[in-house]
């Protein structure tokens, strides 16, 4: 279960403007349609690049997909680290999710991502944080569910502390016994 797939997105916003404006303009709607069915296609053929083990071609194609967009650095960033996610190296793709959030603070598949590779990496202090974080944010009571799993799985790695002190204290009694006598 710690390792589920979280829901992928490469923009913040996949519906385009046109749609959100609901444009009346039927030449507008089918060219929004259209992107947005590009973008859908692009995303399939990425994750697909990424199952089949071919990173370096999904990283390129993300990199010629919109070279123009607004969000382009922030796409190219969240599929390398999807990249790196994938081959196990979760420190670099922790870097590159966080480059993201840098960008598009809101975007909460990175934020998912980032969590994730954090808790595979080990570093359970900041992967509970962005667990807490998610959880807070989240109305879907399934997703709430997984991340407090994580965040109970976190706790569970921490290991048990004790703290303590021992004073020595001198005195010129030492091994002579009491003054008293009874």
């Amino acid at each position: 279960m710690y390792h589920r797939i979280f829901r992928f997105a490469l923009a913040a916003a996949s519906i385009p403007i046109a749609l959100l404006l609901n444009v009346g303009h039927a030449a507008a709607q089918t060219v929004a349609y259209k992107q947005e069915d590009s973008l859908q296609d692009t995303q399939q053929s990425i994750l697909s690049l990424i199952a089949e083990g071919q990173f370096d071609a999904a990283v390129q194609l993300a990199e010629e997909f919109e070279p123009e967009h607004p969000n382009h650095h922030a796409r190219v960033m969240f599929v390398k680290g999807l990249v790196a996610k994938a081959q196990g190296k979760n420190r670099a793709a922790a870097r590159a999710f966080r480059d993201v959030l840098a960008v598009q603070p809101d975007l909460i598949p990175a934020r998912q991502h980032l969590a994730h590779a954090l808790f595979l990496d080990g570093d359970n202090q900041a992967a509970a944080h962005h667990f807490k974080v998610l959880s807070a944010n989240e109305t879907d009571p399934n997703l709430r569910t997984l991340y407090a799993s994580y965040e109970s799985a976190i706790e569970k790695r921490q290991p048990w502390q004790a703290s303590g002190y021992l004073t020595a204290i001198t005195s010129s009694n030492s091994n002579k016994g009491s003054n008293h006598s009874s």
